[in-house]
């Protein structure tokens, strides 16, 4: 699912499993939110029940504050994380986990930063981002007083990775005007714009069957680049990147 802009949003009245259900009839394959917020599925009863159950007994507590889900979690979370990263600090999604950590580099870059905002740095900080990045980034940049111009979009290698050449020239040019690099964060794209991201986790076809998902990476690569009106150049480049990863996963000999 994809949105041409803010202005035609569509109206889901109800979902089931990988299917989203629209007023006006539509049936749409859930791409959006699957791979982050429901990759099981919706209107799965059991989840439904758990989190009936778990409302019932707890309801909410404030953050700084513990319960016996939040310390299961952190303790899952902990087998994942590397060696001594154990300490975590929950938000309510991505926009806000991103925003947090913005403000946590440029405090971190800057102690004034807490009292003076952008005022405390020698000159207009700036920091960069994939080209591909989800848009949040711009805005967090406005919320967090530096401004969107901030935020540098840098070109990416066809993977949705930033390109270290193009890195490298936009911090030498961002020097050269006296601005401030403060934060690289390299991002790969979070929303349904990759045909990687389409394959492997919005709908899992290239776990599923990494041969049927080799076949239809150019079909994939034609839809998306009509939609988010990309060139050929764009099209190639994601067909040769992801079947480069289908390869791994269909067995030698």
């Amino acid at each position: 699912m994809f949105m041409r802009g803010p202005h035609d949003p569509l109206r889901i009245e109800r979902a089931e499993g990988p299917w989203l259900y629209a007023s006006n009839g539509l049936k749409i394959l859930d791409a959006g939110g699957g791979a982050v917020v429901v990759n099981i599925g919706q209107g799965r009863c059991e989840i439904a029940e758990v989190a009936a159950r778990t409302i019932a007994n707890l309801d909410y507590i404030v953050p700084v504050w513990t319960s016996p889900e939040r310390e299961r979690l952190v303790e899952r979370l902990s087998r994942w994380t590397p060696a001594g990263l154990t300490r975590f600090f929950f938000t309510s999604g991505g926009s806000e986990a991103n925003y947090t950590a913005m403000l946590c580099a440029l405090t971190r870059a800057h102690p004034e930063f807490a009292a003076d905002g952008a005022r405390a740095f020698a000159g207009p900080p700036v920091f960069y981002t994939s080209k591909e990045c989800h848009r949040s980034w711009v805005k967090i940049a406005h919320q967090a007083g530096i401004g969107r111009s901030a935020a540098r979009l840098v070109a990416t290698d066809g993977t949705g990775r930033m390109s270290a050449a193009a890195l490298a020239a936009a911090i030498e040019a961002d020097l050269k005007s006296g601005c401030t690099p403060e934060a690289i964060r390299q991002y790969v794209i979070s929303g349904a714009a990759t045909v990687e991201d389409v394959l492997a986790r919005r709908t899992r076809a290239l776990f599923l069957n990494a041969r049927a998902a080799f076949e239809m990476a150019p079909r994939v690569a034609e839809l998306m680049a009509r939609e988010l009106r990309q060139g050929g150049e764009w099209e190639s480049a994601q067909v040769r990147a992801v079947r480069l990863e289908c390869a791994a996963f269909v067995p030698k000999g």
